[in-house]
């Protein structure tokens, strides 16, 4: 595992992802949807997060390992398979380095996980690997547009340094990007899916999402108080230009992206 995991790994795990994993519900399906999974298959999802897209692939039969950076994460995935009756095998890893040897899955799969490993390249020559000739790959990515999109620049003003780091995932949310990481080994089709933030207020958006989302929740507890106030006020604004009379209806655009392996 690479030297930046444990890390990244503590920051992801910091935070009960499982509130906003909910609200990304038509996402998780819209993935699993697209596998055509049937009972048997090999399936790999990657940075499983709270285990989402996992837990739908086993009620759907499919024999499924899912991976995560984040030990904390996983412990609520494996909390949620239990309680639901399923057999996952999850493990720690890194999406840069996938413990599993080449061609070990007939799908490999993540939704809005893997976007947030730092080496693009390294992540997407390693779900080519682990993916069988023939197989399939489902993956959904953000795109540079709406709700998370700014939040993303937000958070980046509040750490300039890690600016590259905040807005790093939606690249995969550009067809021409996905098509140079991953063409050359994947035939690949591509949707565009509406997977909108919804709440009751912008305050329980905040609320959320500064105490759900790992890395928003370590940059929170960064700042001193005046910054605290200030970036509590910017999202609540930016989440405040979506208010509709069924609450807050954030727009948060994914690119759906299916490949079979060549």
């Amino acid at each position: 595992m690479s030297a930046r995991a444990a890390p990244a790994g503590a920051i992801w795990g910091s935070a009960p992802f499982e509130r906003i994993a909910a609200g990304a519900a038509a996402s998780h399906e819209a993935v699993v949807r697209a596998l055509d999974l049937v009972p048997g298959t090999r399936m790999l999802d990657v940075a499983t997060g709270t285990g989402a897209v996992a837990l739908r692939a086993a009620e759907r039969g499919a024999v499924v390992t899912a991976m995560d950076i984040a030990p904390q994460l996983l412990d609520s995935a494996r909390a949620a398979a239990r309680e639901a009756g399923l057999a996952i095998e999850f493990c720690v890893a890194d999406a840069e380095q996938l413990p599993f040897a080449a061609g070990s899955f007939d799908v490999v799969a993540s939704a809005q996980g893997a976007v947030f490993a730092p080496d693009r390249e390294a992540v997407a020559r390693e779900l080519a690997r682990v993916c069988r000739p023939g197989g399939l790959l489902g993956l959904t990515c953000p795109i540079a547009a709406g709700f998370p999109f700014e939040l993303a620049r937000i958070l980046a003003s509040f750490r300039p340094g890690d600016r590259e780091a905040w807005l790093r995932p939606f690249a995969w949310g550009d067809p021409a990007e996905a098509e140079r990481l991953l063409g050359d080994e994947f035939a690949l089709a591509f949707a565009e899916l509406a997977a909108p933030f919804r709440i009751a207020t912008p305050r329980e958006g905040w609320g959320v999402y500064s105490k759900s989302f790992g890395p928003l929740a370590e940059l929170v507890a960064s700042l001193g108080p005046a910054g605290r106030a200030e970036l509590r006020m910017r999202v609540l604004d930016l989440l405040g230009r979506d208010v509709t009379p069924d609450g807050v209806v954030a727009p948060r655009p994914l690119l759906l992206v299916v490949g079979r392996r060549r």
